[in-house]
């Protein structure tokens, strides 16, 4: 009785501290864009990309092992970077190899934890206190006006500038356009910053597609009229201003 006692204790403790544990993502690319296998881990991607994101990452040290130029002469490839970065609990972890084969993290922002209908925030009533990075463009923050539950916050300009300056340092329209939506799908924007993100880019099929992909986490739809001039083509016009109107 007292053993069934002791283990059921063990067991709710195991509970209670694995709950809380989050998993990480970790998002990886070359100085050059160029294309590169990866372990992470116990976890092979063999599969060159330009920009590989390995999910579910434990927080603590993830070994890494990040190999180019893998060719039938030379199957096991050339080791860019072999070591260990540390993974914060429940982080987007953005990383680069640079020209000297240098891991760099030049971003982290926190995961908007989705469990029991939303962000599990530190919070005071009704209102978001809690200090992450994910929280400081939070719709649950009180902007003095007191708190609405639709009071989306757009990200701020100085965040906007180091989005820019990261986007706008990558070579390739298709590794900037993914990038772009990693980061529309955890922010909030206005239409004079989509606006802005749309001249990132020169073919217009991408801004097309950026447009649409924006338009969910854009503050002030009323205005998404002003994208409309940037393009050439008045089918794509027309194409935007009909997922505008259907949008669900």
């Amino acid at each position: 009785m007292k053993t069934t006692r002791i283990l059921q204790f063990l067991a709710l403790l195991f509970f209670f501290s694995t709950s809380w544990i989050h998993s990480s993502h970790l998002h990886l690319t070359l100085f050059d864009d160029s294309k590169f296998t990866a372990i992470i881990n116990n976890t092979q991607y063999n599969q060159p990309a330009n920009y590989i994101e390995a999910a579910d990452i434990p927080a603590g040290s993830s070994y890494i092992k990040i190999l180019n130029n893998i060719t039938q002469k030379n199957p096991a490839g050339t080791t860019l970077y072999e070591g260990y970065i540390k993974i914060p609990d429940n982080t987007e972890v953005y990383a680069s190899i640079d020209a000297s084969g240098n891991l760099m993290i030049y971003k982290q922002i926190a995961i908007q934890n989705i469990q029991a209908g939303g962000h599990q925030h530190e919070t005071k009533g009704n209102k978001c206190e809690c200090n992450c990075e994910m929280c400081r463009n939070c719709k649950f923050k009180d902007d003095g006006s007191g708190y609405h539950e639709n009071n989306f916050r757009a990200m701020n300009p100085y965040d906007f500038a180091e989005f820019k300056k990261l986007i706008n340092d990558r070579t390739f329209e298709s590794t900037k356009l993914d990038m772009t939506k990693s980061v529309i799908d955890i922010n909030y924007f206005t239409v004079d910053q989509v606006r802005d993100m749309l001249s990132w880019f020169v073919f217009e099929s991408n801004k097309l597609d950026l447009a649409k992909y924006a338009f969910k986490n854009t503050v002030d739809r009323n205005y998404y009229y002003k994208l409309f001039d940037i393009f050439v083509f008045e089918s794509n016009v027309v194409d935007l201003d009909n997922y505008i109107k259907n949008y669900r």
